[in-house]
Parts: C-alpha cells; sequence; structure tokens
C-alpha cells in the first residue's frame, strides 16, 4: 500500500469535487443527512480561500486513488491551528491513514510559531460545529492522540412546528407593556429596500456587543451570508435588539436538518425586561411558520441559559457537538 499526500486546490474542480462527494459518502448514514449537497456549499466556508490565511490541507492518495482528506488552516482572527476536518473515506479506514494524517499536521504545527491544533465552534473553517456525540468513535480517535475534549458543548437544537407553543396571553401583556415604554417589533426580509441599511445597524450592534465577528456576517465581508429575514426591535428609531433566521436550508442545514433560526442579541442596555428571550423569539418563530417552514434549528450551548429559554418554547436538543484542542505540540 503506497500512500501519499497532494495539497489540496481550492481552483481544481476535481479536488473539489472529490471533497464534496466524499462529505456525502462518509454522511449518507448518519442521523438527520440529507440527500443532497448543495452546490452553494462550494463556494463558502471550507471551500472559499477567503477563509484561511494560512492553509495547510492535503488529500490523501492509496495507489494513486483519493482515500481522503484534511483541511487546517488559520484566519487573521487567530494564531492557532484550525481543523476544520479530517476525513478517510468508508472503503480506507481501519488502515491507519488517519493516524499518519494527524501526524503530518502535527509534525507541521511543531515548527510552526503556534504549536496548537483546536476545532472551534460556529467557524468558516468547519464543516459542521464539531464532532457530533453519536460519533463516539471520532472522538475516542482524538482522545486517544493527546487530545482534550472541550466540556462545554454546542448543541443542535430542532423544533417542529407542531411543538411550538408559549403563554399568548402574558406574551400579550408583555408586549403591551413594552410598547407602553416605546418599543416596537419590525420585520426586514432579504430583497426589501431597506434590508441593506438594517444588515449595516445590525453589524453596529454586534461589534458594541461584542459577539466575536458576528458583525462580518451583516456586514457582508463575510461569504457566510445566507439569512433570509431579520425581525427587529427598535425603540424609537434605534436598534435595540435582533434575531435573524433563513427562510431557505443554510449550509447549518446540510445534513437535512432544517432551516436555520438565530443568532438572537438584544443590546446590553436593553435586557431583562422580555424583549430578547419572549417577543424576539414569539415573533420571528411566528413569521417562519407563517412561511409554512415546519422544522427549525439553531445552534447554542448546552445547558446555558439560553437554551433553557429556548425548550420554553418547544426546541429539543438533538445532539451535542463537542471542540477538541492539543497544545504543545
Amino acid at each position: 500500500m503506497k500512500v501519499s499526500f497532494a495539497a489540496i486546490d481550492r481552483k481544481n474542480r476535481a479536488h473539489i469535487d472529490f471533497m464534496r462527494s466524499s462529505l456525502m459518502s462518509c454522511y449518507r448514514n448518519e442521523p438527520y443527512s440529507a440527500k443532497e449537497f448543495p452546490e452553494a456549499r462550494s463556494t463558502i466556508g471550507i471551500f472559499s480561500e477567503a477563509n484561511f490565511r494560512d492553509d495547510y490541507s492535503y488529500l490523501m492518495n492509496i495507489d494513486g486513488k483519493y482515500a481522503g482528506f484534511f483541511l487546517m488552516g488559520r484566519g487573521a482572527e487567530n494564531t492557532r491551528w484550525e481543523l476544520g476536518i479530517l476525513l478517510v473515506l468508508p472503503e480506507y479506514q481501519k488502515r491507519g491513514l488517519g493516524t499518519l494524517a494527524l501526524n503530518k499536521m502535527e509534525s507541521f504545527v511543531e515548527k510552526s510559531d503556534c504549536r496548537t491544533i483546536f476545532s472551534a465552534p460556529y467557524s468558516s473553517r468547519l464543516i459542521v460545529n464539531g464532532i457530533p456525540a453519536f460519533r463516539s468513535d471520532v472522538l475516542h480517535f482524538f482522545t486517544g492522540r493527546g487530545y482534550t475534549v472541550a466540556k462545554r458543548a454546542e448543541g443542535l437544537y430542532g423544533l417542529d412546528s407542531g411543538c411550538f407553543n408559549y403563554d399568548r396571553e402574558e406574551m400579550a401583556r408583555k408586549i403591551s407593556v413594552n410598547e407602553s415604554k416605546g418599543y416596537r417589533v419590525k420585520h426586514f426580509l432579504a430583497g426589501s429596500e431597506d434590508y441593506n441599511s438594517i444588515c449595516l445597524k445590525v453589524a453596529a450592534l454586534c461589534e458594541k456587543e461584542n459577539k466575536d465577528g458576528w458583525e462580518k456576517v451583516f456586514s457582508g465581508s463575510s461569504p457566510k451570508k445566507e439569512y433570509s429575514g431579520i425581525t427587529a426591535i427598535l425603540h424609537d428609531d434605534a436598534l435595540v435588539g435582533i434575531c435573524a433566521y433563513g427562510f431557505e436550508p443554510s449550509s447549518s442545514s446540510i445534513w437535512g436538518w432544517g432551516n436555520q433560526w438565530g443568532p438572537l442579541l438584544v443590546g446590553s442596555d436593553h435586557r431583562s425586561c422580555g424583549l430578547g428571550g419572549g417577543w424576539l423569539i414569539a415573533s420571528s418563530l411566528e413569521l417562519m411558520l407563517e412561511k409554512g417552514i415546519r422544522k427549525i434549528v439553531l445552534w447554542t450551548s448546552v445547558g446555558e441559559i439560553p437554551s433553557r429559554i429556548y425548550e420554553k418554547y418547544g426546541f429539543r436538543l438533538r445532539s451535542p457537538f463537542y471542540s477538541i484542542e492539543k497544545t504543545d505540540i
């Protein structure tokens, strides 16, 4: 068995096609897997050179045939090396390819200016937000080679239309109180005349609240701008809270999980009065259901206060996802 590695060229259609097809072959039998891989995914996220300041990504070959690939790189926002995916096709597994690939990455990182490899939730260099709990074999692979698993898990939460529920009378009372204080809700849909202007205001709010790069999504400087609408809470003419969502399956739902809801954000000066945990959630979800959407998903930390609030509206945890890290390589 002759094993070799070839650097991935993101402008090479054969390389891109192999990665796309191999992803689907490996995830076809997984929970929530999709029937097809959207064409749009080939121009964003892991396949976009714009997301990599430094790139160390390779195809694996056995006897001249593609057997898998790994994606590792880092963006302008960090110095640590981020592992996007390490994938070996099923027919080539149990031959030590994963270990060879990981050794190659670690040998490279050991000589770099930062000797850390990690995976991060909500990254444009990841396929999904970490390693899903239902892939315990993958978790064991990394922990057996010195990687630690983050205690805090990110969760994929799902909401089916029939499970959506809340106390409408109590919500109406809270809305009336907030309206008397000058708050109001307005929906902005992609393609409308005022959508781009509200996106810029959302970006400014995210930056003000230090939301870890969220502003890039709404300012248009990120290739992952994929929301169909924004529900906003305004106080007079000032934007104080938002919730974004998609009417079409987004890259987060490439495995067929559903339409993405969130992020949700309320300015720190306007919290604890029922705007985010009540009005924004109810109004935005009502709109999505009115559009005929029946399955909605969100990503959030498992067991934290926000996830408990979402569960009150019918969201249920489908699978936790874990991040990994190895330092001092």
